[in-house]
């Protein structure tokens, strides 16, 4: 049995031995010829990857530029309503009542400066007649200096009251602005995407403008992305990106970098710098603060034929070329010479050099 074995082990032997001589296999290949593979149209692209939110393009924080009870809220989250609409009411009455205080004081004051314009008139021509009188001789100049003093006495007050009036009308214009502002309108049309105040709350504008609820244009949508230290030197504005949210990995959103925030935002692990642009949502399917990973664009090759990265030989030394290593129909492999695209972690697309019908060693370190 044991002498059978050999007997039918050498003919196999001889067999691998005369196809080496012929180059059925690859030199240095004996004892096991290379896997093949076919090239696959797709698309290749070197990209920078960057995590990201997504704010509306156009956003408005509505508050209370008075102070007062919320009377009435009219919107709730998700609405849709119109510039100039009315969403929320604070209690009219302090307003009015101010109103009415400051229309007050302004018609006091016009009637204050009607009494003074009459004095200043009187002693205007008291003035001139005794001064009259005094150029024949007949009025003494002490009288004459005392007409002249009463005189402008008079019209210094009569330009007090002026300026009074002039502040009493400014105070009139705010307290009408004020009584406006109790009905909080839409500044822009959009979807209410918060709410922060509620119906029957106190609302103190003393310092600042107490938020009542955001407003945002959902049509455009403003992508934020955090680019390190490191990428930021290789992304540019007017750079194409995509990018892709959580539970929708199969659709992409396109657009192109518009900015790169100048200063770096601080953060407790590393820097980061902002990049935003703008993408249409027709139809509303990114919403606002949702996460995204976006990808920049730095080299690029669509329907290209692509191998994976180990079936390249690079050509590293002069005068050698970037090559492949293409089955011939005598059973050896020839190295290729091709030329370049775009390649991302995985694939090279091959822009010229290769049929799409050969078929290559998908592993270039395996052929000799």
């Amino acid at each position: 049995m044991r002498r059978r074995g050999l007997i039918f082990a050498a003919p196999v032997g001889l067999a691998l031995l005369g196809a080496a001589a012929t180059g059925l296999l690859p030199s240095g290949a004996m004892s096991e010829i290379p896997e093949t593979i076919a090239p696959e149209r797709r698309d290749v692209a070197r990209t920078v990857t960057a995590t990201a939110e997504l704010l509306p393009a156009r956003e408005v924080e509505v508050g209370a530029q008075v102070s007062g009870q919320l009377s009435r809220l009219l919107v709730a989250e998700g609405d849709r309503v119109e510039a100039g609409q009315l969403l929320a009411e604070i209690d009219p009455r302090r307003a009015a009542a101010e109103l009415l205080r400051a229309e007050a004081a302004l018609a006091a004051l016009a009637a204050e400066i009607r009494v003074a314009e009459e004095q200043a008139g009187m002693a205007a021509r008291q003035h001139e007649r005794l001064a009259r009188l005094g150029a024949r001789g007949v009025s003494a100049p002490a009288a004459i200096e005392d007409a002249a003093s009463q005189r402008a006495i008079a019209e210094a007050r009569l330009h007090v009251l002026e300026a009074q009036k002039r502040q009493a009308e400014a105070a009139l214009e705010t307290a009408q602005i004020n009584l406006q502002n109790t009905r909080i309108l839409a500044p822009i049309a959009g979807t209410v995407t918060q709410v922060m105040a509620r119906q029957g709350q106190v609302l103190n504008a003393t310092n600042t403008a107490p938020p009542i609820l955001r407003l945002a244009d959902l049509s455009e949508m403003r992508l934020r992305a955090e680019l390190s230290e490191a990428d930021v030197w290789r992304v540019r504005p007017g750079q194409p990106a995509w990018f892709t949210v959580i539970g929708a990995d199969e659709r992409r959103w396109e657009g192109r970098l518009a900015a790169i925030q100048p200063e770096a935002v601080p953060n407790r692990d590393t820097v980061f710098f902002h990049g935003h642009f703008v993408v249409p949502n027709p139809d509303g399917a990114l919403r606002s603060r949702m996460s995204a990973q976006v990808f920049f664009v730095l080299e690029e090759s669509r329907g290209a034929l692509a191998l994976p990265l180990a079936a390249l030989r690079r050509g590293g030394r002069a005068g050698r070329e970037d090559a492949v290593a293409v089955l011939q129909p005598d059973g050896r492999f020839a190295w290729q010479p091709v030329t370049l695209g775009a390649r991302d972690e995985v694939h090279v697309a091959v822009l010229a050099g290769l049929s799409p019908e050969a078929r290559i060693a998908a592993r270039a370190d395996r052929v000799r």
